[in-house]
């Protein structure tokens, strides 16, 4: 199939306008891949557990469906760093808790992993009990605002 030449270029105009208008659906501190691999590797070492089937780990939620204003206020593209304090963990998820983030929703924490089955979501609900203390690694990545697909 042949397009014309103008046709093609009215595809990617309504591409490009769709892709302005998607709603962001969080701000995060999105870790780069060495941050990545250390918490995984960290955990693993100071819990003694295998990570569970659903390993993520990738970043930490600033702010769930922001306004325009927080998303303007956050310093996207900025680098940031922030130290891991503490761990949680069950049979449904593995957790790190972090410092020197601020967050809207409660701890900053990064999900390392869920059990299949097990949303992300959990690990506010396993943040409630009791977090190990401890001094781990410093993890960095950028700030990035995330679009619903």
């Amino acid at each position: 199939m042949r397009f014309h030449k103008e046709t093609l270029s009215k595809i990617a105009e309504r591409i490009a306008a769709s892709l302005k208008i998607r709603k962001i659906l969080y701000t995060a501190l999105i870790l780069d891949n060495a941050s990545h691999t250390t918490v995984q590797e960290w955990f693993k070492q100071v819990s003694g557990e295998s990570l569970l089937n659903n390993i993520l780990a990738h970043h930490i939620t600033i702010q769930f469906k922001p306004t325009e204003d927080q998303v303007s206020a956050v310093g996207i593209g900025t680098e940031a760093s922030v130290n891991v304090v503490g761990w949680v963990s069950d049979e449904k998820a593995q957790v790190v808790v972090v410092s020197g983030l601020t967050v809207s929703s409660g701890t900053p924490h990064i999900t390392v992993a869920t059990a299949s089955g097990v949303l992300p979501e959990y690990s506010k609900q396993l943040l409630q009990g009791k977090i190990n203390m401890v001094e781990g690694p410093e993890l960095t990545g950028k700030i990035e605002a995330v679009r619903m697909l």
